[in-house]
């Protein structure tokens, strides 16, 4: 009896285990050097004062490690924080589960690494020519 007990108990940690792992993100990036030692933070898009998803340290080389669950895929920024200095990283990404990559520099915010990440990287590929086109005729005008 007390052997079936234990079998059963090892059974659900196993199945609650390997269900929790279904919702875990890990996103790695790099921020750059300038802002070691400082903080990001993961903050839902388009939800004024929202409180921070996540956050982490940021290592003495720029990089940084937000690992997580989310159990929905939502559209999030990142902010990133060094004494008085606050900066929102210039791109938005979907968090979701999975490996997500970033790398943010002072004009570029690239993502990678997920399902919707990636085409939402296709979608802007195709509409910036579009993006240009009507920059250029902004100006000329």
């Amino acid at each position: 009896m007390k052997t079936s007990f234990k079998f059963l108990s090892a059974c659900i940690i196993a199945a609650a285990l390997v269900g929790c792992q279904g919702n875990r993100y890990n996103i790695d990036g790099r921020a750059g050097e300038e802002w070691a030692d400082g903080t990001i933070f993961c903050i839902p898009a388009g939800q004024r004062n929202a409180a921070a998803l996540d956050s982490a340290t940021i290592n003495a080389d720029g990089t940084f490690v937000l690992q997580g669950a989310c159990d929905t895929p939502q559209v999030c920024l990142l902010s990133l924080q060094k004494g008085e200095s606050r900066h929102n990283a210039n791109g938005y990404f979907v968090l979701e589960p999975g490996h997500i990559a970033i790398t943010i520099g002072d004009d570029k915010f690239s993502v990678s690494g997920t399902e919707l990440n990636e085409l939402a990287n296709k979608h802007l590929e195709s509409a910036f020519p579009f993006e240009q086109q009507l920059s250029t005729l902004y100006n000329q005008w």
